[in-house]
């Protein structure tokens, strides 16, 4: 079997004819039917297989009349039907694709279109050949096809052609295969200004959703495969006019969503463009809508193009206010609402991207936003109770005494320290400890109602955890020197809890031991010291261990006062 050779210019296309060949080709259809069901040929079946698809595809490249051509159409619109990889790679060797793209080009010349249609069919058959095929058919001719494509896509968006739907969709599907297969093709097509306008275009026609998945496809590749492309990708301010147009379509479908999501989502990655796409009319509305979306690729994508934008320092506050907070809300709810773990996690990292020094008392103040995020923090769910919970410890490092902000959090620790997960009680615990490491918060502290209480209940607690124990006897140290400089009476749960810590954790006994010995310099609390004998426990242990002769009289003396109150 003779191959032809392939032109690299589509114009200048010549088959050359085998002269063993009847003039009057006839290509036994049944047997390239065989194809598409017959998975098993080989050897001489395989053979006539190939002879017959060689067959066809000399008649489709030498159709010189009207009845010729169309019974060459014809022919090749069965003989290629099928989804066999390696027969589509032969049919690219035979030249099928160079056959078909200059009939394409001949009839666009022409301004005859009835064969537009079957043509652009036979082609994306054709194209279904393998990656490694498909880049050598792109090396070959590859803009010259694009540019041809982009010819035959404005005469079916302008046109009144018979059948235009379909021969869109074949040529969609052509461009959405180079985008995912060729490396250069991807190159190409972002600095090809004309395809990007069509792409546009097609957000606002009515074609179908195959069309359009296939056209945000495109755009999906080209995003994905470099910086450069993302960025100018997100210069076009028409093309992300067609993304949230298509994004807000009521109708589009889920797999189009999905696309404009993850586009979206790349496009907001590069900080050089990302307040050009921040502030694009419609954006954060159809990035709000998409976050909703029951497609779980979807949200995901959409959670994580709010969390990009979450980045840039002027984004911050646009998005705090955008709508009066309405993403705030957005967020609380899909913290309760969220079943996939994954979009907890997202939603959480994207709330702590909004904070910083200015944004975090907007967020404290915006209205039942503290309230929810402790509901969340005493849920049921693991990850939401624990997202939360970093939530409010990224919030609460921005705020502290004496803003007015400051009770608001307070509140919100104290009643978040009653959770039942032990990881979310480990969060919580460390965000008390951070907060009295500020000198100006350690009395306000002390009297919040029911904090020390709370704070205590977190190591009574049958799963709490070595490092809650630890976040917490660092916050009674630190409290504890406000106790001792302004002459206060000592939290009678407060020395429960650290009484606990002293029995199952030898670490913290010297520290314990310490803070004990601070206290008890006050009369007063001694009485209140002496009903803990686990306390006093504690202090005779140090004893073994303190090597410091004037520290361990400071002890031995401590523990005669305390042992009478016993």
């Amino acid at each position: 079997m003779k191959s032809r050779s392939r032109s690299n210019v589509i114009p200048n296309f010549v088959v050359k004819r085998s002269s063993s060949v009847r003039q009057d080709l006839s290509p036994d259809r049944s047997l390239c039917h065989k194809v598409k069901n017959d998975k098993s040929v080989r050897g001489e079946k395989r053979q006539n297989v190939m002879r017959n698809l060689d067959l066809v595809i000399e008649e489709l490249a030498s159709s010189n009349s009207q009845e010729h051509l169309e019974h060459a159409i014809e022919s090749a619109l069965e003989a290629f039907a099928h989804t066999r990889t390696d027969l589509h790679d032969e049919e690219i060797r035979l030249g099928a694709d160079i056959a078909t793209i200059k009939l394409l080009d001949r009839t666009l010349a022409s301004g005859k279109l009835e064969n537009l249609v079957s043509l652009c069919s036979i082609l994306e058959m054709v194209f279904r050949c393998s990656t490694e095929v498909l880049q050598l058919s792109y090396s070959s001719n590859g803009p010259e096809v694009v540019a041809l494509l982009i010819k035959v896509i404005k005469e079916c968006l302008d046109g009144m052609i018979r059948g235009k739907q379909v021969a869109l969709q074949s040529t969609m599907k052509i461009l959405h295969r180079f985008s995912s297969g060729v490396r250069d093709a991807k190159n190409d097509m972002v600095h090809n200004d004309e395809l990007l306008i069509i792409i546009s275009e097609i957000a606002s026609k009515d074609v179908g959703s195959g069309t359009r998945e296939d056209s945000m496809g495109i755009v999906r590749n080209i995003a994905l495969l470099n910086k450069q492309n993302r960025i100018i990708l997100a210069g076009k301010s028409c093309l992300l006019d067609s993304i949230v147009k298509t994004a807000l379509n009521e109708k589009s479908h889920y797999k189009v969503r999905e696309q404009c999501s993850a586009i979206m989502w790349y496009l907001a990655m590069e900080s050089e463009k990302r307040t050009h796409v921040l502030f694009h009319d419609g954006i954060i509305e159809s990035l709000m809508k998409l976050a909703s979306d029951p497609y779980l690729k979807t949200k995901l994508n959409a959670v994580s193009a709010l969390g990009n934008l979450a980045t840039d320092p002027v984004s911050k506050s646009f998005l705090l206010n955008y709508r009066c907070g309405a993403l705030l809300d957005s967020f609380l709810d899909m913290f309760r609402r969220s079943e996939d773990a994954d979009v907890v996690r997202r939603v959480g990292r994207t709330l702590r991207f909004l904070v910083n020094e200015r944004t975090a008392p907007l967020i404290v103040n915006h209205e039942g936003f503290l309230d929810g995020l402790t509901d969340c923090i005493l849920a049921d769910k693991k990850e939401e109770s624990y997202q939360s919970a970093k939530v409010i410890n990224t919030v609460s490092a921005q705020i502290n005494s004496p803003l007015p902000e400051h009770d608001s959090i307070l509140k919100a620790l104290t009643e978040s320290a009653f959770t039942e997960q032990p990881a979310t009680g480990e969060i919580i615990a460390l965000t008390f400890s951070e907060q009295s490491t500020i000198k100006e918060n350690r009395e306000v502290m002390i009297d919040h109602p029911d904090l020390l209480k709370a704070l205590a209940q977190m190591v009574l607690d049958k799963n709490c955890t070595r490092e809650t124990m630890e976040y917490m006897v660092c916050t009674a140290g630190h409290l504890c020197t406000v106790i001792y400089s302004k002459r206060k009476l000592v939290n009678g749960p407060i020395l429960s809890a650290l009484g606990k810590v002293s029995e199952c954790n030898e670490k913290l006994q010297s520290v314990i031991a310490g803070i004990v010995l601070r206290l008890a310099t006050l009369p007063k609390n001694r009485i209140i010291l002496g009903q803990h004998s686990e306390l006093v426990a504690c202090l005779v242990k140090s004893l073994r261990t303190n090597g410091d002769k004037q520290e361990r009289e400071k002890v031995k003396e401590t523990i005669l006062q305390l042992v009478p109150l016993l």
